[in-house]
C-alpha cells in the first residue's frame, strides 16, 4: 500500500512558504499538494481577514476574528468552491 495523497488547503499566502518548507519531502514525493486558496461559496477573488498575533488565524468573516480582540489585516485571495477542488483532485477517501 502506497499511502494516501493529501490535499492541504491554506488561504493565508503568508503561511505557504513555511508549509512548503515543512512538508517539502511529502510534496516532492507527491503525497501532499498544498492549495493556496480559500474555500468559498463561489469562485473568484475574496477578502481574507488575518489576525495579527502569536497564533495564525484567518477567516472570510471578520467578526470571527474580532472575537479574539487582536488587530486584523486583510488581503485578497483566490476563492474556490469545494466542488471545484473535488473535480481537480478527486473525491476524498476517509
Amino acid at each position: 500500500m502506497s499511502g494516501f495523497r493529501v490535499v492541504g488547503i491554506e488561504a493565508n499566502p503568508h503561511l505557504i512558504p513555511k508549509l512548503t518548507e515543512r512538508f517539502s519531502a511529502e510534496i516532492e514525493q507527491k503525497r501532499l499538494v498544498i492549495e493556496n486558496v480559500a474555500v468559498a461559496e463561489v469562485e473568484g477573488e475574496v477578502e481574507l481577514f488575518i489576525a495579527c498575533g502569536d497564533k495564525p488565524q484567518s477567516s472570510l468573516t471578520r467578526r470571527v476574528l474580532d472575537l479574539h480582540n487582536v488587530p486584523v489585516t486583510s488581503t485578497r485571495v483566490r476563492g474556490v468552491t469545494l466542488s471545484s477542488l473535488v473535480q481537480r483532485h478527486g473525491a476524498p477517501v476517509f
